[in-house]
């Protein structure tokens, strides 16, 4: 993962001025990531790298084949819901 950061110039050190010279530089950081890692630590980490890249492409992505259900879709599945619960319809939402 790369991310940008910010890396403070020794004359910021020395004057401070809001206006004083700074530098951005893109780092390869791996924040989550321990030094050491035993087999099943690294099994782990892998899966959870692979569930986020999933979970990226879920929410940013962008897919043609995926239909939003229709209206009457979705109060059949509210009124199955309700009556596999056996709760009553309060109509409070």
């Amino acid at each position: 993962m790369l991310r940008t950061t910010v890396l403070h110039t020794p004359r910021q050190l020395i004057c401070k001025s809001s206006k004083a010279a700074f530098s951005t530089a893109t780092m390869a950081s791996y924040p989550h990531l321990k030094d050491k890692q035993d087999a099943a630590e690294k099994k782990e980490q892998s899966l959870f790298d692979s569930n986020k890249e999933k979970l990226d492409s879920l929410e940013h992505g962008k897919s043609t084949n995926f239909k939003q259900p229709g209206m009457e879709d979705l109060k059949k599945k509210g009124d199955d819901a309700r009556i596999e619960q056996n709760r009553p319809d309060d109509g409070v939402y």
